[in-house]
C-alpha cells in the first residue's frame, strides 16, 4: 500500500485566546502582550502551562510593576525609564485574572494542557517542543461576503495623548483594512488614513521626560527618560502600511526595491537608476536595511545613490 494511493488528510485546530500587557523580566523589563489560550497554555512570549506561569509570576519573571527608576522596553516603539510608579496589579491579582479569563474561554476549566514543567523534552538526544504551534496572531470576524471567517492582524505598541499624560495603546491592523486602537479608553476602530491624520495632529506620539504614562491593567508612572524607537512617530505609519501590504499578500516596499536593485545591477542605465532611487526612498527609513542581503544590507544601494560619503 502506497501513501500516494490513499486519501490525504490534515488536522487543523484553531486555538482561541485573549491577550493583555504584562512585564517580562529578562535582564531588563520588557512589555509583552501575554496570551491566555483556551487549552490552558500561556504565551508570554514563551509557551508555558498554568503551573509554569504561576511559578514565573512568583519568581518575578513575569511581573506587574517596574522597580523605581528602571527601564521598560517596548520593542520597536522605544524605551522608558519610569519612576513614581502607582502599580495597581499584584502578582496574586494577575494569577486570578488569568484563571478568570480561562473560565470564560473554557467553561469548567478542564482538559487543560499540562507540559509537566517544561515546554521541551529530549527524544533520541534531540531537543523537541512538546507543543508545536506558531506564534499567535490577532484576528477579527470577517464580513459575511468574505472568503474567510476571520481577518488576521498585526499589532504594535503606541501612545495616545490624554488629559493626564500618555496612555499606552495597542494598534492592530487587520487584513480587511480596519485598525483597532485599544487602551485605557476601551477599543475602537478607525481607518489607517484617519489614524495617520491624528498622528500628524499630535494625538499619538511618544512620551517625554516628566510625562505621566498609564498602562491599562497595570498602573501608571512618571517618565524620567524616553528614547523613541525606530517604529514611532511618522515611522509608525510606514510600518502599518507595510503590514497592510503583507496582510493583503502584496509585495512590501522593500521587496519592490530589491527587484529594482536587481534590475539596476543587471543593467545600470539612468532609467533603472531613477527607478531604484524612487523605490528605495519609498521604503520607510527603519526598513531600508532589508533592501539588500543579510551581510551588506542596503549599503550598496546607498553608495550608488548618494556616494561613499553617505554610507
Amino acid at each position: 500500500m502506497k501513501a500516494s494511493e490513499l486519501t490525504q488528510r490534515q488536522a487543523l485546530r484553531t486555538i482561541d485566546g485573549v491577550s493583555f500587557p504584562v512585564i517580562q523580566r529578562i535582564g531588563d523589563n520588557h512589555l509583552v502582550d501575554m496570551t491566555v489560550f483556551e487549552d490552558g497554555l500561556i504565551e508570554a512570549p514563551e509557551l508555558m502551562d498554568l503551573a509554569m506561569f504561576e511559578a514565573d509570576v512568583r519568581k518575578g519573571r513575569i511581573g506587574t510593576a517596574i522597580p523605581e527608576g528602571e527601564t521598560l522596553r517596548l520593542g520597536q516603539a522605544g524605551l522608558l525609564d519610569l519612576e513614581q510608579g502607582d502599580w495597581t496589579l499584584t502578582p496574586d491579582a494577575l494569577i486570578e485574572r488569568v484563571y478568570g479569563l480561562l473560565a470564560e474561554l473554557t467553561p469548567g476549566v478542564d482538559n487543560l494542557v499540562d507540559l509537566q514543567g517544561s515546554a521541551t523534552h529530549v527524544v533520541d538526544g534531540q531537543l523537541n517542543w512538546k507543543q508545536t504551534r506558531t506564534r499567535s496572531a490577532p484576528w477579527r470576524e470577517a464580513e459575511p461576503d468574505s472568503d474567510s471567517d476571520r481577518h488576521p492582524g498585526r499589532w504594535l505598541w503606541s501612545f495616545e495623548r490624554g488629559t493626564e499624560g500618555f496612555d499606552l495603546v495597542q494598534l492592530v491592523l487587520f487584513g480587511g483594512g480596519a485598525l483597532s486602537v485599544s487602551g485605557r479608553g476601551g477599543r475602537r476602530f478607525v481607518s489607517l488614513e484617519d489614524f495617520a491624520g491624528d498622528v500628524g495632529k499630535g494625538r499619538y506620539g511618544f512620551p517625554r521626560e516628566g510625562d505621566r504614562v498609564t498602562i491599562r491593567g497595570l498602573g501608571a508612572a512618571t517618565c524620567s527618560y524616553a528614547a523613541p524607537g525606530p517604529c514611532s512617530g511618522e515611522a509608525l505609519i510606514g510600518e502599518l502600511r507595510e503590514c497592510g501590504r503583507e496582510l493583503r499578500g502584496e509585495p512590501t516596499s522593500f521587496h519592490v526595491c530589491r527587484v529594482a536593485a536587481d534590475a539596476y545591477w543587471a543593467d545600470p542605465t539612468d532609467e533603472n537608476l531613477a527607478t531604484l532611487r524612487r523605490t528605495y526612498e519609498e521604503v520607510p527609513p527603519h526598513l531600508r536595511r532589508y533592501c539588500g542581503d543579510m551581510d551588506e544590507k542596503d549599503i550598496p544601494i546607498r553608495k550608488v545613490l548618494y556616494g561613499d560619503s553617505m554610507v
